[in-house]
C-alpha cells in the first residue's frame, strides 16, 4: 500500500489543459493574475485604470471596476461618466459614493466571490483604492489576508485583479504590510515624465517579475482615452535631454551637418563628451548617422510619420 495514497486526488502530474496565459497588454497585463499598482496622489492612475478599461472592453473583456475612491463630481468633472458610456455593456462600473454604505461594497465584494464559481474567464476586476477595501488599514495583515483570498478566488476562476494602490508620502515605496506584496503576482510602481495638456505619459516599472511582463510605458489622451504603448527609454527623456535632442533637430531640419558643424551651430565645444554621447546614443531614434570625407560624422533628421506623408 502506497502510504501517500491520501494525496492521490490533489497531486497534479499533468498541466498541459490548464492553458497558456495570455497577455492582455502586453509586457504589462497577463490573464489570471493578480496585479497592484501605485503612486503618489495625483498622479493620474484612475485615468490610466480608465484607459486600460476602455481598451480592454475593445478587446471583448468585461471589466469590473469598484471605485471608491472618486466621488461622483470628480467623475462627471473628468467627464469619466462619458467613457463609462461609451465602453458598453462590457464596462460594469460601481461607485461607493452612489451605494447607501460601507456595507453595500463590501457586500458587493462578497456576490463577486460567491459568483465565482460560474467562472470568470476574460474579466478585470479593478478594485479603487486599495485603501478603502482595506477598511483604511493597509498595514492590518488580517485584512490584508482576506483580500488577497478574495483576489486569489478570482484568478482561480479565470479573472484578472488589479489594485490601485498610494505611496507613501516621501514616493519612495507602496503603502501595505509585507505580506500584501508577497501575494500578488506583479507588482507596479507608476511614475510620470512628461505631460501635456489632455495627454498623459506613464512609465509603469515591476517589481517581481513573476509573470512574462517588463518595464512598460504609455500615453493616454484623456479625450478619448486611448492607450499607446511607447518605448520605455523615450519615454524616460529628462526635460534637460529633450531640450537637447529639440535642439539638434532644429538645426537638422534642412540640411546634414558633420558632428563638429553641428555642434558649433549649437553653441556646444566640438570636443563635449557629453553632447556627443547624447548624439551617438539616440542615432536610429531621432536621426542617423553616417561616415563622410576623412572619416567625418554626419547626421541626418529622422523625417517623422507627418513629415513621411507629406513628401
Amino acid at each position: 500500500m502506497n502510504k501517500f495514497n491520501f494525496l492521490k486526488d490533489k497531486t497534479i502530474t499533468d498541466l498541459s489543459d490548464y492553458g497558456v496565459r495570455v497577455a492582455i497588454i502586453d509586457n504589462f497585463l497577463l490573464e489570471k493574475s493578480i496585479n497592484i499598482l501605485f503612486g503618489p496622489a495625483g498622479l493620474g492612475k484612475t485615468w490610466l485604470l480608465f484607459a486600460v478599461s476602455k481598451y480592454c472592453t475593445s478587446k471583448g473583456y468585461d471589466v469590473v471596476y469598484l471605485d471608491s475612491d472618486n466621488g461622483v463630481d470628480t467623475v462627471k468633472d473628468r467627464k469619466y461618466d462619458l467613457h463609462i458610456q461609451q465602453m458598453g455593456a462590457k464596462m460594469h462600473y460601481i461607485n461607493g459614493d452612489m451605494l447607501d454604505s460601507r456595507a453595500d461594497m463590501e457586500q458587493t465584494i462578497t456576490d463577486i466571490e460567491i459568483n465565482s464559481v460560474l467562472g470568470y474567464e476574460k474579466t478585470i476586476f479593478i478594485l479603487d483604492s486599495l485603501q478603502f477595501f482595506l477598511n483604511n488599514d493597509v498595514y492590518n495583515e488580517a485584512k490584508i489576508d482576506k483580500i488577497t483570498a478574495f483576489a486569489k478566488k478570482i484568478r482561480r476562476a479565470g479573472g484578472t485583479v488589479i489594485f490601485i494602490n498610494h505611496s507613501t508620502k516621501d514616493g519612495k515605496a507602496m503603502k501595505g504590510g509585507g505580506s500584501l506584496i508577497n501575494a500578488l503576482d506583479e507588482v507596479w510602481e507608476i511614475s510620470k515624465n512628461h505631460d501635456e495638456d489632455g495627454v498623459l505619459q506613464f512609465i509603469l516599472t515591476p517589481s517581481k517579475y513573476r509573470m512574462s511582463v517588463k518595464k512598460s510605458a504609455f500615453v493616454v489622451n484623456t479625450e478619448n482615452l486611448s492607450l499607446e504603448s511607447i518605448d520605455v527609454e523615450l519615454a524616460s527623456i529628462t526635460e534637460t535631454t529633450q531640450a537637447f535632442i529639440d535642439l539638434v533637430l532644429e538645426n537638422l531640419k534642412d540640411e546634414s551637418l558633420s558632428q563638429n558643424k553641428l555642434l558649433e551651430q549649437m553653441g556646444f565645444n566640438k570636443a563635449d563628451k557629453s553632447k556627443i554621447n547624447l548624439l551617438n546614443h539616440y542615432v536610429g531614434k531621432f536621426w542617423n548617422c553616417t561616415t563622410g570625407a576623412n572619416r567625418a560624422k554626419i547626421y541626418e533628421a529622422i523625417p517623422t510619420t507627418q513629415e513621411t506623408q507629406e513628401a
